[in-house]
């Protein structure tokens, strides 16, 4: 827990080479950005224990590298793709 709030910033989609990011256990809130469809590399994302809201981009799907997608305990809605 880093005990951030807001919103999760656009600008971690510029961090292409980031393999593991972990934002869980915080205060962040609003939807996932597009621009973690951007992160060629991540294999591992963890935003649960949130209160992110909206439904999953469908940019994630895009992520051939990610094995690992961890987003409970939010506010999320709507149908997860089959392609994650």
């Amino acid at each position: 827990m880093n005990n951030l709030i807001n919103s999760i910033p656009e600008f971690l989609g510029e961090f292409r080479g980031l393999s593991d990011l972990d934002l869980s256990h915080n205060s962040l809130t609003g939807p996932i950005p597009n621009t973690f469809g951007e992160l060629c590399h991540i294999q591992r994302i963890d935003l649960s224990h949130n209160q992110l809201t909206g439904s999953l981009p469908p940019v994630l799907t895009q992520l051939t590298s990610l094995s690992e997608l961890s987003l409970s305990t939010n506010a999320l809605s709507g149908d997860i793709p089959i392609n994650i």
